[in-house]
C-alpha cells in the first residue's frame, strides 16, 4: 500500500520495481495520488496545496500511470478518479479570492441554483477520470 507516497519519492522506479519483486504471483499493489490531470488542479494551478516541487517530484495522470506500471512488469492496472471534494475544493479557492475563473465558472459559483450541476458535474470528473485523486490497484 502507498497512500499519496508516489509522488513524494526521488526514484519512484526504483521503489515500484523493488515493491513488485516483492510481491507473491498475482500479488497486487494499492494505493492513492495526486492525479494532474483533474479538474481541481488544473483550475487551481500553481498556488494549489503546495503540489509543486519541493515536496511532489513526480506527477502522474491515469494514463502516464498506467504506463508507469506497465514499465515496471504490472500486468493488471485499474485507476479510478474516485475524487468528491474537486468542486467544493475550486469554489472555495474562488469564494477566498485566491483564483480566477472564467465568466462560465464565476456564474456556476456564485449562483446557488447551481447546485445540482456541480454534483453531476463532480460525478462526470470522477466517471471520465478527470477528479483530482487517483487510487490504483496494479496486480503483478
Amino acid at each position: 500500500m502507498a497512500f499519496e507516497v508516489l509522488e513524494h519519492l526521488p526514484d519512484p522506479q526504483k521503489s515500484v520495481k523493488n515493491i513488485f519483486d516483492t510481491l507473491n504471483e498475482n500479488g497486487t499493489f494499492y494505493g492513492t495520488l495526486p492525479n494532474y490531470h483533474g479538474y481541481d488542479f488544473l483550475e487551481i494551478g500553481q498556488i494549489y496545496r503546495n503540489l509543486f516541487g519541493p515536496t511532489h517530484l513526480n506527477y502522474f495522470n491515469p494514463k502516464s500511470l498506467e504506463m508507469f506500471f506497465k514499465r515496471n512488469g504490472f500486468k493488471e492496472i485499474e485507476i479510478m478518479t474516485d475524487g468528491v471534494l474537486d468542486t467544493a475544493l475550486v469554489e472555495n479557492y474562488y469564494k477566498s479570492k485566491k483564483v480566477v475563473l472564467s465568466d462560465f465558472w464565476k456564474m456556476i459559483y456564485d449562483n446557488n441554483n447551481y447546485q445540482d450541476f456541480l454534483s453531476e458535474f463532480q460525478s462526470l470528473l470522477s466517471k471520465h477520470k478527470l477528479s483530482g485523486n487517483m487510487t490504483f490497484i496494479a496486480r503483478k
